[in-house]
């Protein structure tokens, strides 16, 4: 997977709140059914937060 902080827009130093509501925020934005919506963005979104949510996935995400 890409970089999934780039992919949500949050730095790596980034609180789980920040990430949590990056993620909401970029799901509102990115949705196809919003006028300049992303339908590809849209379905890399979850996959991101998935990676960045939990401690353990996210200290995996950046060991790699």
């Amino acid at each position: 997977m890409a970089d999934a902080y780039a992919t949500l827009g949050v730095s790596s130093s980034a609180s789980s709140a920040e990430v949590r509501a990056a993620y909401r925020s970029r799901c509102l934005t990115a949705h196809p059914d919003k006028p300049h919506g992303d339908k590809d963005l849209f379905a890399t979104i979850p996959n991101a937060y998935a990676h960045l949510h939990t401690p353990e996935r996210r200290a995996a995400h950046d060991a790699r």
